[in-house]
């Protein structure tokens, strides 16, 4: 009589040692499909802040500069008339006994002044040969501060200065508008404004 041979038991650790390995393939691409998403959400995460931030704030925050410029200087009176000279130009008042100055301050860099001097000096000073690099008779001075400054934005300030029927008709004058911080600054050139002028009784 012939033995019947059963080859399920031979079968049988066959698969159960198939499943494991199965299971292992599936966990490894599992975790390399993890990783490729936490790759490209990075990534994402990384453009998108990058989006967020205004073109050219890194350079701006690299090179910062600070420019404070006196853009102009206007009176009251007005002057009655101007005559150019040679390398200035001379404004013509009227007799008066007070002048009100106000001057335009202006943020040129791209940071925020705060506490911006700006002084406002009257000078004797002599017709031709203008303007000069020192001025020596100082005849009166008026001072004040800008608390706040914004990249470019400007402020105006006033200066009023009495008694000045006594510089009539003999005494040619300035009235030099400056800002009083240089330090850092890098356009010192732009932080003065000069006004020559005549006071003439009958004008």
């Amino acid at each position: 009589m012939a033995t019947r041979v059963d080859n399920r038991a031979t079968r049988t650790p066959q698969r159960r040692i198939a499943r494991p390995a199965a299971a292992a393939a599936v966990l490894v691409a599992l975790s390399v499909a993890s990783l490729g998403c936490a790759d490209l959400l990075q990534r994402s995460t990384k453009q998108s802040t990058e989006s967020d931030v205004p073109e050219g704030a890194h350079l701006r925050q690299r090179a910062a500069t600070k420019d404070l410029s006196v853009a102009g200087v206007t009176f009251d009176p007005k002057p009655e008339k101007k005559e150019q000279m040679a390398g200035y130009v001379d404004y013509i008042f009227g007799g008066m006994e007070r002048l009100k100055v106000t001057a335009t301050i202006v943020n040129k860099g791209n940071e925020r002044e705060i506490d911006v001097p700006v002084v406002a000096r009257l000078y004797k000073t002599r017709s031709g040969g203008l303007p000069q690099e020192e001025e020596e008779q100082l005849a009166a001075e008026k001072r004040t501060t800008i608390g706040s400054i914004q990249p470019g934005g400007r402020a105006q300030v006033n200066f009023v200065f009495t008694g000045m029927g006594q510089y009539a008709q003999s005494t040619h004058m300035l009235m030099h508008v400056s800002v009083d911080r240089a330090e850092g600054d890098t356009d010192v050139t732009n932080n003065v404004g000069r006004t020559y002028f005549w006071s003439l009784l009958g004008e």
